[in-house]
């Protein structure tokens, strides 16, 4: 595989309220066109964390997808706990290997 056919991937962390689980758990996380990403997926770390893990073809895809993801993270903003000045614990990086 090519560098050039890498995924870029995004690691979105999000701590839930204690109060909000249930309703958290209920909010659909909009399901986009294939266009801006290749899979996502939300992942429970433990009680109240959770991880949204999302696939792009490359990087401008990437930054295409970041006002329709950040519409979203406005409208489940009263759900969560924030870290500090954050209200996610974020990260992106290119796939070096897959397997």
């Amino acid at each position: 595989m090519s560098k050039e056919s890498y995924s870029v991937w995004s690691i979105i962390k999000f701590k839930v309220k204690e109060e909000h689980i249930d309703e958290f758990l209920e909010v659909k996380i909009p399901k986009l066109p294939n266009e801006n990403f290749k899979s996502g997926r939300l992942i429970k770390i433990d009680e109240r964390e959770f991880a949204n893990i999302i696939e792009y073809e490359n990087m401008e895809k990437t930054l295409d997808h970041q006002d329709e993801g950040l519409e979203w993270l406005n409208s489940v903003e009263h759900l969560l706990e924030w870290y500090g000045d954050s209200r996610t614990e974020a990260s992106s990086g290119i796939e070096i290997h897959e397997y």
